[in-house]
């Protein structure tokens, strides 16, 4: 549903509320035979609440109605308003996701320099933090390094769980990565390199069969 629908929904439910306005304000012009029924005179006789319903069903029909259709349209509204924020986050994380992507040799790159120049990986985290180029890559490697640094986690550990939680498989991949080099060994700096040059060609194969795809959607036309 468009904009339009929308708008019309929100009409609606201003309308139903309208209604139930008016059908309270006729009410409120009847609250001295309210009164007469709940206490009424001798004289006047006992009327009781069957009576009442009675006498005021029309009323309370148009009551019922303006009630049902105003929470009707405004849990229609609110489903369709909550669904509108979700596909907006969603589409939001997946532009984040693919910049992380794009971006992420980069970083590997950095941080690859960093270990030659006999940094640690906390170190070489946080030239990433400050150096690359990408603020999505930037603002990923910030909370990696600060929550690392602060709670005296692991660094791959940290890495791991930033990537799960932003469902990214090469976070969890230079993870692992870290985590076979603490505890095998190794030279970092060819892990990185290697790891590196892997995503490079994963991005330029994953560009060209966006390539193709395009040009045979293009063909089809």
């Amino acid at each position: 549903m468009g904009l339009g629908g929308i708008i019309i929904l929100i009409l609606a439910s201003i309308a139903s509320s309208v209604v139930a306005y008016f059908v309270y304000a006729g009410f409120d012009e009847r609250r001295g035979d309210f009164i007469k029924i709940f206490a009424p005179e001798e004289k006047e006789g006992k009327r009781g609440l069957s009576s009442f319903l009675e006498k005021y069903r029309i009323y309370i029909l148009f009551l019922l109605i303006a009630a049902s259709t105003f929470f009707i349209r405004a849990g229609i509204f609110i489903i369709i308003a909550a669904a509108v924020v979700f596909l907006i986050k969603k589409q939001r994380d997946a532009r984040l996701k693919k910049e992380i992507v794009k971006n992420f040799p980069n970083a590997l790159s950095i941080m690859k320099m960093a270990a030659k120049a006999g940094l640690p990986l906390h170190g070489a985290v946080k030239n990433v933090m400050e150096y690359s180029a990408s603020p999505q890559i930037r603002e990923v490697f910030k909370k990696i390094y600060h929550v690392s640094y602060t709670l005296g986690e692991p660094v791959e550990k940290t890495i791991f769980k930033e990537g799960k939680r932003l469902d990214l498989p090469d976070l969890i991949f230079l993870a692992s990565v870290i985590e076979a080099h603490v505890e095998v060994g190794g030279n970092i700096v060819e892990l990185l390199d290697l790891l590196e040059e892997n995503m490079r060609r994963l991005s330029v194969a994953g560009d060209r069969v966006s390539s193709l795809m395009t040009e045979g959607r293009i063909s089809v036309l």
